[in-house]
Order: C-alpha cells, then sequence, then structure tokens
C-alpha cells in the first residue's frame, strides 16, 4: 500500500507527512510519518468492517544514527484519529491508535 503510493508519489492519494530530526547524546534521530486517508485503501483494510472508527492508515519510520552506526526501523498502525502526520506525530501521541499483526500482514502482502 504504502510502496505503492510512495511509487506515484501519492499523486490522488488522501495523504498528509510529517518529519522531525532530533539531535540528542551525539544520535541523530529521524521520524518520517505518512499518513493516508484514501478511502479505497480504507475499506480495502477494514472489511468485514472490523475496525469501526478507523480513518487512516500510518506509516512511520524512524532512522537512529550513533556514530557511524545507523538503524532504520518501520512500523504500521491504524487510528481513528484524523489524516494529520503533524499534530501530534501519531505514533507518539497513543492516543487512537492501535498496532495490529494482522493490519501490517496486510498491508505487507501488497508492498
Amino acid at each position: 500500500m504504502f510502496r505503492d503510493a510512495h511509487a506515484t508519489q501519492f499523486r490522488d492519494i488522501a495523504h498528509d507527512f510529517h518529519q522531525t530530526v532530533e539531535k540528542d547524546h551525539g544520535r541523530i534521530e529521524t521520524r518520517r510519518c505518512w499518513t493516508i486517508a484514501e478511502p479505497s485503501y480504507l475499506t480495502y483494510l477494514n472489511t468485514p468492517q472490523a475496525w469501526k472508527h478507523l480513518r487512516t492508515v500510518v506509516m512511520v519510520e524512524a532512522e537512529r544514527q550513533l556514530g557511524a552506526t545507523s538503524t532504520l526501523e518501520t512500523r504500521y498502525l491504524i487510528a481513528s484519529l484524523e489524516n494529520n502526520a503533524h499534530s501530534p506525530c501519531p505514533p507518539c501521541a497513543n492516543i487512537g491508535l492501535r498496532q495490529f499483526d494482522q493490519v501490517t500482514r496486510r498491508i505487507g502482502e501488497h508492498e
């Protein structure tokens, strides 16, 4: 899902994006947050209406650099929040969010 959206530069897809960079204790952490509220994507994921208030699908990349070592972690979440990657970045809010392995697998099928 997100790979397809990235490939088309999110053309004609209801989405939002936000990036933060934090530097502390010699470490640089960059978080990129994409949200998608495209009705066709939500309908695909939410059959048969398993999540009553599903409004947004979220992908978060967290890149950490410490010296010459770099790690990249990607998380997928679903949310009942509006399609807003800025306020606050959904994975940090923990309000209205639930992470499901099932959703991650379903999204991964279309990557």
